[in-house]
């Protein structure tokens, strides 16, 4: 089960030392064990944002009206 490192630094018996950020293959009872503290996250690989960017090229309307 693919994880991210939430906690600044933790220890893996396996793995040693993760740090805040990291990408790891955990198996599943130790990433549950670690989600239920709230050492960890589920790595999702689709990253969805509240705020997309806006296409390339993509020319924004304007309420102004042009000048005569």
């Amino acid at each position: 089960m693919k994880v991210s490192i939430l906690k600044k630094t933790l220890l893996d018996d396996k793995l040693g030392r993760l740090m805040y950020g990291d990408i790891v293959d955990l198996p599943e009872h130790k990433a549950r064990f670690f989600l239920e503290r709230g050492d960890v996250e589920l790595y999702e690989t689709k990253v969805i944002r509240e705020n997309p960017y806006k296409a390339a090229g993509v020319v924004a309307q304007s309420s102004v009206s042009p000048v005569a």
